[in-house]
């Protein structure tokens, strides 16, 4: 009988080692299962920024086009306020000419006024 009881005790201890062999597989896929979650969710998260580095990107070089217009704009902004400085100084002259003029006209004697 001690045979049988040994031979109990060894069927015993192999069921109880398949149940645990079991819990352990079963732990295993739980913890494989989230961890391809959590690899999905970082796979999100990298293609998030991915695009926000994009639009980063593409705003910056968006920024300095803009940049460049408006140094552009500058430019013939400066170029448009010389031209009207130089209008405004030939009009002065000329305005200044025609007061001599008429200052002139003014004391000739008889003159129409």
């Amino acid at each position: 009988m001690v045979q049988v009881q040994d031979v109990l005790a060894a069927i015993d201890s192999v069921g109880t080692a398949l149940r645990e062999v079991a819990d352990i597989e079963a732990a295993t896929s739980a913890a494989q299962t989230k961890l391809d979650f959590v690899n999905r969710e970082i796979e999100q998260k990298h293609a998030e920024r991915d695009a926000v580095a994009k639009q980063i990107t593409d705003l910056t070089e968006k920024a300095r086009k803009l940049a460049g217009e408006v140094q552009a704009m500058e430019s013939q902004f400066a170029e448009v306020y010389e031209r009207r400085n130089k209008a405004q100084t030939e009009l002065r002259v000329a305005q200044e000419q025609l007061q001599h003029l008429r200052d002139h006209v003014a004391g000739i004697p008889g003159a129409a006024r």
